[in-house]
């Protein structure tokens, strides 16, 4: 932006303000400095800039409802790749690193996994299926693309099929 101009105001056309008290002071000449009301103003004191902030401002928040709106529509109509609750997907997750069925053995791991936070449901349970994507190509066991893994509906452990530990 273009560096404005500032205009000094002409301390002639100042005037000055006795104070209605004299603070104990005998015969005191004290002024406070105030510009005249009446001294002529210029276009730009009395038309405050209105234009080009006030586009801005409505550019800005016409872009961010329509991000939010498409944000909100793309969430709601977009399924979530890992269904089911998130701590069955910890406890699945646990279940094939440790590589054991056994819940009492894995508690330690689900506890310290339990305490990372995410947004929704739907990104805890996603983080945990990429995790045991990752884990299977690591180990062998799974074939193809971690992008392919992750895709793939039939891809759960256990405890989310069953729709808990025990069921």
């Amino acid at each position: 932006p273009a560096a404005q101009k500032m205009e000094v105001p002409n301390i002639s056309s100042w005037k000055s303000v006795k104070r209605s008290s004299n603070c104990g002071l005998e015969n005191s000449g004290s002024f406070s400095i105030a510009p005249d009301r009446t001294a002529k103003r210029t276009v730009r004191d009395k038309n405050p800039p209105r234009g080009l902030a006030r586009r801005r401002h409505r550019i800005n928040a016409t872009l961010m409802a329509a991000l939010l709106a498409v944000a909100l529509s793309a969430a709601a109509g977009t399924p979530c790749r890992a269904a089911g609750e998130p701590i069955q997907w910890i406890a699945d997750y646990c279940m094939l690193r440790m590589e054991t069925d056994d819940e009492i053995a894995v508690s330690g791991c689900i506890e310290e996994q339990t305490k990372f936070k995410f947004r929704n449901a739907c990104a805890s349970n996603t983080h945990f299926k990429k995790a045991m994507c990752a884990q299977m190509l690591r180990n062998g066991t799974r074939t193809g693309t971690l992008d392919q893994c992750l895709k793939d509906p039939k891809l759960k452990g256990r405890t989310v099929a069953a729709g808990g530990v025990g069921a």
